[in-house]
C-alpha cells in the first residue's frame, strides 16, 4: 500500500503517542492513559485502512488501463508513495517497468501514487488541466511499456495515441481525449528529455488515432 508521506509520519507519531500512553504507569490516572492510548491506536488503524482502500482503487483503475493498452491480461499497476523502498533506486521516476535480459517486459508497472490517484480521479469525471494530462500520459506510457516497447520516444507516441481508447473505455467523451493530448503536447512534451521526443514519429501515430500534433512554445512544429 502507498501512504502519503505526511500522513505516514502523522500515523507514526500517533502510534508512538499511543504506545507511550499504554506504557506510562507513573500517572495517577492509569486508566485514562490506557484509554487514550487505545483510542489513538484505533484512530491510526482506521486511517491506514482508509488510505489502503483508496490505494487499492487507484491500482485497480490504472491496471484496467494497463491491460487495455498492453493487450495483456496478466499485467497490473502498483502505486507507490515516497516511503516505498523502490524510491531509493528510482527516486526521480514517476513510473517504470522492468525488462529482463531478453527484452521481455515484466507483468508489473510501478507508478507514483499521486499520479495514480490523479488518473483515477480524472477518469471518474475530473477536469482537463496539465496535472491531469500528465497523470494520464504517465499511466498510459507505462502501460505501453508492458506491451514490450522499450524505446522511450516510441512509447510516448504510442501512449498519446492510445489515450482516446483508454478514456472512452472509462466513459469519457472522445473530445476530452483530444483536450488531454493537446494539453500535454503544448505544456509538457516539448520540455521532456530528448530521448522521449520524436515529433515526426508521433505525427502518424496521432493521426491514426484522430489526433493532431500541436506542440507548445519549445516545439519546432505546429499543425
Amino acid at each position: 500500500m502507498a501512504i502519503p508521506g505526511a500522513l505516514y509520519l502523522a500515523g507514526v507519531f500517533l502510534a508512538a503517542a499511543g504506545l507511550l500512553g499504554l506504557h506510562h504507569r507513573r500517572r495517577i490516572d492509569r486508566g485514562r492513559d490506557y484509554r487514550i492510548g487505545i483510542a489513538l491506536l484505533l484512530l491510526v488503524t482506521i486511517a491506514f485502512d482508509m488510505l489502503g482502500e483508496r490505494t487499492v482503487r487507484d491500482e485497480l483503475t490504472a491496471s484496467k488501463a494497463a491491460r487495455l493498452v498492453s493487450g495483456r491480461k496478466d499485467v497490473s499497476v502498483r502505486c507507490i508513495g515516497w516511503f516505498s523502498m523502490d524510491r531509493l533506486v528510482n527516486s526521480s521516476a514517476e513510473g517504470w517497468v522492468q525488462f529482463d535480459a531478453d527484452g521481455h517486459a515484466s507483468k508489473l508497472a510501478t507508478v507514483d501514487s499521486g499520479q495514480c490517484r490523479t488518473f483515477r480521479t480524472f477518469v471518474s469525471g475530473g477536469k482537463v488541466d496539465v496535472k491531469t494530462a500528465t497523470a494520464v500520459v504517465i499511466v498510459v506510457h507505462e502501460s505501453v511499456h508492458l506491451s514490450g516497447v522499450t524505446d522511450e520516444a516510441d512509447t510516448q507516441c504510442r501512449a498519446m495515441a492510445a489515450i482516446p481508447k483508454v478514456l472512452t473505455s472509462f466513459g469519457r467523451d472522445a473530445g476530452v481525449a483530444v483536450e488531454v493530448v493537446n494539453a500535454y503536447m503544448q505544456n509538457v512534451y516539448p520540455y521532456m528529455p530528448d530521448a522521449y521526443r520524436r515529433p515526426d514519429q508521433c505525427r502518424p501515430e496521432l493521426a491514426a488515432a484522430g489526433l493532431k500534433l500541436v506542440l507548445g512554445r519549445a516545439g519546432s512544429e505546429r499543425d
